[in-house]
């Protein structure tokens, strides 16, 4: 994660749009951050699908009295592959072809933080050494076999809203941009939900259970 603290996040977003964005490259040649930036560029590719994708939380959470990071590393016995010709909505279609017949497994994995110097948890763009913080699996996530391009579906994604503040307090977030990230997803949900004219909804387990 290029940017890794509050204040480079604050920097981005302030220069992107208030400012020019060739000032914003000038700002982080001069500060030493600008090979982080190229680097992430120069490793963008096409995923075959998200159900393939190894995915980091890249920021922390406490564990309990311990604080951790975690991953998600994908197990599932189907793999997608790219499409001869690429689409807007591809990977889309590759989760569907996925999920028709079979499941998306996931295994959980935790990341515990043995160092606070060597292991920030007030910037993300710092890795975690693997060799002295090995990630430990948990458990499992297994999404089954379904059709989920459903006008049901798809009119749930719209009302959905998301907060990494929505957790035990044993498993809350930590750091400034987890605190940060708590109010701005908030008030995108609030100006998304006025400008749908749509209710704040949390749907729960009987709401899903009524899917087809």
């Amino acid at each position: 994660m290029p940017i890794g603290t509050l204040k480079l996040f604050h920097d981005v977003i302030y220069y992107t749009t208030k400012l020019n964005p060739i000032m914003l490259g000038t700002k982080f040649l001069f500060n030493g951050n600008f090979k982080a930036i190229n680097n992430s560029l120069k490793n963008m590719k096409h995923e075959t699908s998200p159900l393939d994708v190894k995915y980091y939380s890249t920021t922390p959470y406490m564990f309990g009295d311990k604080k951790v990071k975690y991953a998600l590393i994908p197990k599932s016995v189907y793999k997608s592959t790219l499409p001869k010709k690429f689409t807007p909505n591809y990977l889309t279609y590759n989760m569907q072809k996925h999920l028709k017949d079979n499941e998306a497994v996931f295994d959980f994995m935790i990341q515990i933080q043995t160092n606070d110097k060597e292991m920030p948890i007030n910037d993300a763009s710092v890795k975690w050494d693997e060799k002295k913080a090995p990630f430990i699996k948990l458990g499992q996530i297994k999404i089954p076999a379904q059709v989920f391009t459903t006008k049901q579906r798809y009119d749930l994604a719209e009302i959905l809203s998301f907060s990494p503040g929505h957790s035990l307090l044993d498993h809350r977030p930590i750091g400034d941009i987890n605190i940060a990230r708590i109010k701005i997803y908030e008030e995108m949900s609030k100006f998304r939900h006025n400008r749908n004219k749509k209710d704040l909804f949390e749907p729960n387990e009987s709401y899903f259970n009524s899917f087809d």
